[in-house]
């Protein structure tokens, strides 16, 4: 008897790594957007589960944003099985057209530490929106 249990476990054991320990199907996503995604930003589109997803999709728009694309939204996500099509908004990248001063006099921007020349015709950065936003708060504030 005891030999027809070992041998019913080893069944068992072998039938489980056949069937039981194969890799579950990655989550996909398939992007609905006019055009590509711009250089340099790339996004993975096998996720181990939903909430990998989730994550690669924010940070896909975090990543659009630091590219100066700063009208990317993704407006909708749809899920079928194991699928997730999202539809994704891009936009064009964000420029300084022109950057001079206005009602504060220059002594201000000086103080600021804004140099007017540095911007002209450059990718507008969300850090440098940042950067001169607290610089200006500060000033203010003083």
């Amino acid at each position: 008897m005891y030999a027809y249990q070992k041998m019913a476990v080893t069944v068992v054991l072998i039938l489980f790594a056949l069937f039981g320990l194969q890799a579950q199907k990655p989550y996909r996503i398939d992007l609905q957007m006019d055009g590509g995604l711009p250089k340099g930003v790339r996004l993975d589109t096998a996720q181990p589960d939903s909430q990998a997803v989730w994550d690669a999709l924010r940070t896909l728009r975090q990543d659009l944003f630091a590219a100066s694309y700063l009208e990317a939204s993704i407006d909708s996500v749809r899920w079928k099985g194991r699928t997730a099509t999202a539809w994704l908004h891009v936009g064009q990248p964000w420029r300084w057209l022109r950057l001079y001063p206005g009602q504060p006099e220059d002594p201000f921007w000086e103080r600021v530490k804004l140099r007017f020349k540095n911007y002209r015709d450059k990718l507008l950065q969300p850090a440098d929106i940042r950067l001169l936003r607290e610089q200006v708060l500060q000033e203010l504030e003083n």
